[in-house]
């Protein structure tokens, strides 16, 4: 016992043990989680659906949810693509901007319900629709689209002359870079989202509330086949709550977590 005591006695001395240092959290022994992988926190978060497109050599969309919404991909559409995430083994699919989509069975969040739309995006043209759903019609559509080099969220048409009726950003996110994308709505505000900033809305939100029929989700066009998508698609997840500017944050500086 003399023995231990003098050993631990000679450790405290040198430094060795400090009792005031938190536990490391990647040792295993503590609960904290300094570093979460993206996926960690996107999960953390409940979302109704998650599609990482990840796969290769397959035809189906895998929902990493757990809530069974898998998806079809039909036409042109290049996988395996080097994806946004930093310092972990990440892809992409590529979309042509004609015939490349993703289909997923849905019929979820129509009408008024609250819903967080997010992604990563990376593109050059400025146009299209990388996630729609809803029925075309006034107010029917929930989409995050490109419109002339601005990006935002649509609900069209409203019959106001140009059918963009909701927030739309005059910021241009379609440089070839990747850019973490979200759009949320709590029943009654539209808000939009590049890389952890809220950007204030240029459009016309006179058709609020949302009247967003029920149909499938699709990733790289519009839902009856408009609005070809060119670019890459990345980490897509939906909600149905209107996740909050702080959790849009923690999403986007999740891009380089290490995982737990």
């Amino acid at each position: 016992m003399r023995v231990l005591a003098l050993g631990l006695l000679v450790l405290l001395a040198c430094g060795r043990i400090n009792f005031d240092e938190p536990a490391n959290p990647s040792d295993g022994n503590s609960g904290l989680c300094n570093h979460p992988s993206y996926s960690q926190v996107v999960l953390a978060d409940g979302p109704l659906g998650y599609w990482r497109l990840q796969e290769s050599g397959t035809t189906t969309a895998v929902d990493s949810s757990g809530n069974g919404f898998a998806g079809m991909y039909s036409g042109s559409y290049t996988q395996h693509l080097a994806g946004p995430l930093v310092g972990t083994v990440d892809y992409a699919v590529g979309f042509d901007g004609a015939t490349s989509q993703v289909r997923i069975p849905w019929m979820m969040l129509t009408g008024n319900a609250a819903r967080t739309m997010e992604g990563w995006i990376s593109t050059t043209t400025g146009n299209g629709n990388p996630v729609s759903w809803g029925t075309h019609g006034t107010s029917q559509l929930s989409q995050i689209a490109f419109w002339s080099g601005g990006l935002g969220f649509t609900e069209c048409c409203s019959g106001d002359g140009n059918g963009w009726t909701v927030p739309f950003m005059t910021v241009s996110s379609a440089d070839g870079n990747w850019h973490h994308v979200a759009v949320t709505y709590d029943g009654v505000t539209i808000l939009v989202y590049v890389d952890g900033v809220q950007y204030a809305p240029t459009g016309d939100p006179a058709n609020l509330p949302l009247l967003t029929g029920a149909s499938d989700l699709v990733f790289g066009s519009e839902t009856d086949g408009s609005d070809w998508y060119t670019g890459k698609l990345s980490e897509v997840s939906i909600y149905s709550t209107a996740l909050s500017a702080a959790r849009i944050l923690a999403h986007y500086q999740a891009r380089s977590g290490s995982g737990c």
